[in-house]
């Protein structure tokens, strides 16, 4: 009689979703394994496609020999994603097992991390990482594909890998009337914590605080009459989306400072310490909720706020209204305290007292950062913090007039305000260190 070994089928066990014999067998209580012994007729059912199947069975063999230890194989299918496998096993031990080896846990949990930047060529860029061939990825896809983790789109060249949504919510809230008297902690303890109860601990609370912040702008500031909250949880990340029918965030704040364009309040909304409500909001919600999350956006009136963390945008509503959209990885080690301790400091009693401003939102064209006037602009409300951090990520130039007003002019009259630059390219960085030395 051959050992167990002789006879071993690697696949996956979440996609196996039953196995029952009218023989002598044996079927463990766990899905870490399933297994036949002795002979008979065995049917199993299966969520793959039959050539892979095929394939996989056909593996198995006996102590090395060239035929696989059944007969009588017939692959039949019964549902959209079932198929019923009958073989007859002519003796010995059938396996039905999946190894639990780190290398192949890293190897999935990479092609879940970088599915969504490579749909098309996950397979090719996980066997570069990995020093693997296309067929060991893609057996790692297939059983992904099977744990209902992936889905595919396209065939062939066209072929597409996208993250299959877990779980998906979807609400609609009245904002006003007498129906409306719900509050944003309510709409969090009854709509969102049910769907996100399992998360470790610091990403539940960094949801917590981003989502009750944004939820509470909605209510208090959108002037709409109603909001609509989707989520969508995968088995990396979740996303989370407000979407109200009010003013829009962006033309009230336009209004407020008399802006000529709308897309100047991005800048002032990305500085933080903004708000068109002081006397019952410090206007740091949407500052740190960016910093927070993985993925950051807002849309309103076709204009977008754009945190450079964000991979992608929301697709903001027709007409009036604000779109914000969430995102933030399931295994996420940030937590609220690192974040909200790297904007503040001890000897401003821990307030907020430090921003980084992206020097990019200010141009409204292409390397478009020449005047005091945008200089002036960019620096608007900058006395209000002891430590201003400008990120030039992306901005390829800027004029001699706007770099002398930042850091001459600006610094001179302000000794009290520390200027400081990150992400400057050789030529930005050499404007800068001219004005900085200019007498």
């Amino acid at each position: 009689m051959p050992s167990k070994s002789d006879f071993e089928l690697r696949i996956p066990p979440s996609s196996w979703t039953s196995l029952s014999s009218n023989a002598r067998g044996e079927q463990p209580g766990d899905r870490a394994s399933a297994s036949i012994s002795g002979s008979g007729c065995y049917s199993i059912d299966a969520k793959a496609d039959p050539s892979s199947l095929r394939r996989l069975l056909n593996g198995c063999v006996a102590g090395g020999a060239a035929t696989p230890p059944y007969s009588d194989l017939t692959i039949r299918f019964i549902s959209l994603t079932i198929y019923r496998i009958n073989l007859t096993i002519r003796g010995g031990f059938l396996g039905v097992r999946t190894a639990k080896d780190a290398r192949g846990a890293q190897v999935r949990q990479f092609i879940l991390a970088q599915v969504d930047d490579h749909p098309h060529d996950v397979a090719q860029w996980t066997a570069r990482r990995f020093n693997l061939t296309r067929q060991a990825v893609n057996l790692h896809i297939q059983r992904l594909l099977a744990d209902a983790d992936l889905i595919r789109k396209g065939k062939t060249r066209r072929t597409r890998f996208y993250l299959a949504p877990k779980k998906t919510w979807q609400k609609r809230y009245k904002l006003s009337g007498r129906s409306s008297s719900q509050s944003e902690h309510d709409v969090w303890e009854s709509g969102i914590l049910p769907r996100l109860s399992d998360l470790p601990d610091n990403a539940l609370d960094i949801w917590r605080y981003s989502f009750t912040e944004m939820f509470n702008n909605v209510i208090d500031h959108s002037g709409g009459s109603r909001a609509t909250v989707r989520l969508k949880r995968t088995a990396v990340n979740v996303e989370i989306a407000i979407i109200d029918n009010g003013v829009g965030i962006f033309k009230k704040i336009q209004r407020a400072m008399k802006f000529p364009d709308a897309r100047y309040s991005t800048l002032e909304l990305a500085k933080g310490k903004f708000t068109t409500d002081p006397e019952r909001h410090t206007g740091e919600g949407i500052f740190f909720t960016s910093k927070m999350l993985d993925g950051f956006d807002i849309c309103s009136g076709g204009v977008y706020f754009a945190a450079p963390s964000s991979p992608s945008a929301p697709v903001g509503p027709k007409g009036k209204g604000t779109a914000v959209w969430m995102k933030l990885k399931n295994n996420s080690t940030r937590s609220r305290k690192e974040v909200f301790d790297a904007y503040t400091s001890p000897e401003s009693d821990y307030s907020f007292d430090k921003t980084v401003v992206p020097v990019k939102m200010a141009e409204q064209n292409p390397n478009d950062l020449v005047s005091r006037s945008q200089a002036k602009r960019l620096l608007l409300r900058i006395d209000r913090f002891r430590t201003v951090v400008l990120d030039f990520e992306n901005v390829n130039q800027i004029g001699q007039a706007f770099a002398d007003e930042i850091f001459r002019v600006f610094a001179r009259s302000h000794p009290g305000i520390s200027v400081q630059f990150i992400n400057a390219n050789d030529d930005v960085r050499r404007m800068i260190k001219r004005a900085q030395s200019a007498q």
